[in-house]
């Protein structure tokens, strides 16, 4: 019997986890398990949105489907079941954003490193070409302030109809991680 039970081990974990990340969802809570901002839980708030606000977004189908295969997102409510992606708002409307082989630039500043060529696994990675334009009144440009976090550098501005608020940290494992902007 014990044989058993050890072979649906895993199972029963994974089921476990499951549920208790949908419970936290359904609850207006996000749990993070990535290093893009500090793993933890964070509140899920309505309240508009603006630059500098860390927020919760889905990603358009493909990039969602793109984030699960390569266990960037874990399962989610958002397109292609994916999770939401929690990142800084840098740009939103009428703001110019440029990728140079220097990194990325906001309005004529500089935010962002280049996007790194390979992630933490060594798989090649498909970061946006150079390239420079304005933000319409619908998008945001998402950013997290470690270099090799999977962001706007890859997947672009998102509407912000994708985004579903602000989220503020209510518990987190490590704060020396960057969680705001500098």
């Amino acid at each position: 019997m014990r044989l058993r039970l050890r072979s649906f081990t895993p199972i029963l974990l994974l089921a476990g986890t499951a549920i208790t990340c949908w419970a936290v969802e359904a609850a207006g809570l996000r749990l993070n398990l990535t290093p893009s901002v500090p793993i933890g839980l964070y509140r899920l708030s309505k309240s508009p949105v603006g630059l500098g606000d860390l927020v919760a977004a889905c990603l358009p189908e493909s990039f969602g489907t793109r984030g699960r295969k390569r266990g960037y997102l874990r399962q989610g409510s958002c397109p292609a079941g994916a999770s939401p992606v929690i990142k800084h708002v840098v740009a939103a409307s009428s703001s110019r954003v440029e990728i140079k082989p220097e990194g990325v630039f906001v309005d004529g500043q500089h935010i962002q490193s280049p996007a790194p060529a390979v992630d933490s696994k060594g798989r090649t990675l498909y970061p946006l070409a150079a390239v420079s334009f304005v933000l319409s009144p619908d998008q945001l440009w998402l950013f997290s302030a470690r270099e090799n976090s999977w962001d706007s550098r890859f997947f672009g501005p998102v509407q912000s109809s994708m985004v579903l608020g602000q989220v503020q940290p209510l518990w987190i494992i490590d704060p020396a991680q960057p969680d705001s902007l500098q």
